[in-house]
């Protein structure tokens, strides 16, 4: 903590702090000064906001430096403005309290992070001198996002301007939760922007709108009705028509008069056709703002997902061929959309075979093309999910040397824009560290890029763009050797081991709960998860009509199975559900959850993870798209998955390496078991080809970079 050392009497703590720390103070006497008790108390309630941040001080210092100099700079400038009257400069000195409440209010709520504020400081900056010298406010908080108008209007409440900045405020919190705009014009017709946020609801979602107006609500819908912009007209166009879903979509176009309803309809019986109609609208588009896409991207979604995506997951035991025949006519920008488009409904095999077709059409030459059809659109989300599927060096290899270094640029550069963002950005780099480890080049660009990027926030003083690109320079070396991932470790906690007593409870007892789910494939797992547990002088198991219990002879270590009974009846969640309320009857924490099951089924698993949950095993495909999640459901699990394919032929094994390690009672050494399944696998070569795309919890960067910037803390690298 930041003071941690000066804790003995509160007002050396509190001269420590300013006189170390930030080196100036406020004026806290005269005539002129800010009124001192109220001054004193709001910055000490800032200061214990931030000490109870974890972090180093190296990392935290900067940030309340900053703050504290940009608010005495602030004060300055009111003390020294001759056109101010002694009223209004204590109304613009109070701001500066009201501003510092609203800050230490936010961070207790953790609202914002330490990195927030600098940028929420140039906010309230700006506004405060447009309010002093009369300028119009309304062009400068437009692109504000909801919780800097809120936090400006808490700061300038003794302003006239503080009715506006409400009103702003009310409208960007409506802008998130669009689905809310009618019910609160009901309540408040008289809203003086009103008839813009029903602009907004028509942009946003258009067919809420054609719902809307078959209620029985006179007053709202009357202004809608009576509006007289072109947009929302078009909406009203389609009350009463019976294919008003297929059109709202293209409202910006009727409008415009560049496609006719007809059209619309005739091509919408055709699936890949309508779908390519969704496609080149997309790409087509002349509107600028992405509100006004909402309703496209929307489409492009869910057609996706329904005309391809439901069809090659529900044919996953098909072969290739028949699987994979709806999307046999799409040109390579329709499936690149798909793949964008589709996300986590994507089941891992059904990605692979898709991007495998999209590059099957770049066999004789360079994929540049494709970025130039697709104008780069989407392309931070297509890098992320090549790199979760671990074919990001495939895809990088297929492009131009002078392409693949644009690509790098700019999937790296200026992460810090917008804030809000950043953090997602940053960790989807320190994912691709793995994922181009068959690329050098690629490689080397990345690093080149980061250290440009942190160069640049550096010189620009940007502090969240150099917290996250020096943490991403950091990762970039410590996970290149074993000295640099001891570093690590020191300070995130040793990921390449799990202790047994980490696993053990209270009662000196360790449980694993091992879920299946009830179709075909769950059937066979199951009965190949038993086979391992014969040997009646090791185990004994115990079986009911729910579940089995599988006890180690040689240790307190307790297996925890559900059978996988009928899926189409939901009897194996059942199965699931009594086991975990027999646990829970009788206070057994399991600390170790294994997921038996598809990609499909995982969300279902992921909602047993608990506190005292210290290893998620994930048997699904794709199980590495879900390590941050469940990061942010239990900050201190391990997690072992697949970034491909999770075969039986490779879960079975980890499982038994793994159980028997602590049937033993000895400590689980990640690297030792990953060199043993090595052996294991090295005369299969398909299982050992499956078994390279599992990673051990030490192989997770992203996670890394996660809880490093959220524990504002570094590792030193020599």
């Amino acid at each position: 903590m930041i003071i941690q050392s000066f804790r003995k009497p509160q007002f050396l703590n509190k001269l420590f702090f300013v006189l170390l720390l930030i080196g100036e103070t406020f004026t806290i006497h005269g005539q002129n000064s800010l009124p001192t008790p109220q001054f004193i108390a709001e910055e000490n309630n800032f200061i214990s906001a931030v000490q109870v941040i974890p972090g180093d001080n190296m990392q935290t210092l900067p940030i309340v430096r900053s703050f504290q100099s940009q608010l005495n700079k602030i004060k300055g400038t009111i003390d020294n403005n001759s056109q101010l009257s002694l009223i209004e400069k204590d109304k613009a000195r109070r701001s500066i309290i009201f501003f510092m409440q609203g800050i230490t209010r936010r961070l207790k709520e953790r609202k914002i992070h330490l990195y927030d504020i600098p940028g929420l400081s140039d906010s309230y900056e700006i506004i405060l001198r447009a309010i002093i010298s009369k300028q119009v406010i309304l062009p400068l908080i437009k692109n504000f996002n909801p919780l800097e108008t809120d936090l400006m209007a808490t700061a300038f409440t003794q302003y006239d301007e503080q009715l506006l900045l409400n009103n702003i405020a009310t409208f960007k919190r409506m802008q998130t939760t669009p689905a809310f705009i009618f019910s609160f014009l009901e309540s408040k017709p008289g809203y003086l922007w009103a008839d813009s946020l029903l602009v907004y609801a028509a942009m946003s979602d258009p067919m809420s709108m054609v719902y809307y107006l078959k209620k029985d609500n006179g007053i709202i819908q009357q202004k809608i009705r009576a509006s007289s912009n072109q947009y929302i007209q078009q909406v009203v166009s389609f009350a009463g028509e019976k294919n008003a879903a297929e059109l709202v979509v293209f409202t910006d176009e009727l409008s415009r008069q560049e496609i006719n309803a007809s059209e619309i309809i005739a091509t919408r019986a055709a699936p890949v056709k309508y779908f390519q109609l969704l496609v080149n609208t997309y790409l087509s588009t002349k509107i600028n703002n992405e509100i006004s896409k909402s309703p496209l991207k929307k489409a492009l979604k869910e057609k996706a997902i329904s005309f391809f995506i439901n069809p090659v997951n529900d044919l996953h035991n098909s072969t290739e061929k028949i699987r994979f025949a709806s999307v046999n006519d799409l040109r390579p920008q329709d499936i690149y959309f798909i793949i964008t488009k589709s996300g986590e409904e994507l089941y891992t095999s059904s990605y692979l075979g898709l991007y495998k077709r999209l590059m099957n059409n770049y066999t004789n030459g360079y994929a540049d093309s494709l970025l130039d059809i697709v104008g780069w659109r989407d392309l931070n989300v297509f890098l992320r999910m090549a790199a979760n599927y671990n074919v990001l060096s495939d895809f990088l290899n297929r492009l131009s040397p002078a392409t693949t270094q644009k690509v790098v640029h700019f999937f790296v550069s200026n992460i810090e824009t917008p804030s809000y963002t950043a953090v997602e950005r940053a960790m989807d780099i320190a994912d691709c560290f793995g994922a181009l480890k068959d690329s050098t080049s690629a490689k080397e660009l990345l690093r080149e890029e980061i250290a440009g990027n942190l160069k640049r926030c550096t010189e620009a003083q940007h502090l969240q763009g150099m917290r996250l690109y020096s943490i991403l320079s950091d990762l970039f070396t410590l996970t290149n050797s074993d000295l640099g991932l001891q570093r690590l470790w020191g300070i995130l906690g040793d990921y390449e081991n799990l202790p047994f007593v980490s696993i053990t409870d209270s009662k000196g007892q360790i449980s694993e709960a091992v879920l299946f789910y009830g179709d075909e494939d769950g059937v066979a797992s199951f009965q190949n998860f038993l086979q391992a547990y014969n040997n009646k002088s090791k185990w004994e198991v115990q079986k009911n009509n729910n579940w089995v219990t599988i006890r180690s002879l040689d240790t307190s270590f307790t297996i925890y199975a559900n059978r996988p009974l009928s899926m189409e009846k939901q009897y194996d969640v059942a199965a699931q559900d009594s086991l975990f309320d027999y646990l829970a009857n009788n206070e057994i924490d399991p600390s170790i959850l294994v997921h038996r099951g598809h990609s499909y089924h995982l969300e279902k698993t992921l909602k047993r993870i608990t506190a005292t949950t210290k290893l998620a095993i994930l048997g699904s495909c794709g199980g590495y798209n879900k390590a941050i999640s469940i990061a942010v459901l239990n900050n201190n699990i391990q997690v072992i998955g697949s970034k491909k394919t999770g075969t039986k032929s490779v879960n079975d094994p980890i499982l038994d390496e793994i159980n028997t390690t602590i049937s033993n009672g000895i400590d689980i050494s990640w690297p030792a078991i990953w060199n043993q399944l090595g052996e294991r696998f090295k005369n299969d070569k398909a299982a050992l080809s499956m078994f390279e795309e599992y990673f051990p919890p030490s192989h997770n960067p992203g996670l890394f970079l996660f809880k490093l910037y959220q524990s504002n803390k570094t590792v030193a690298l020599k």
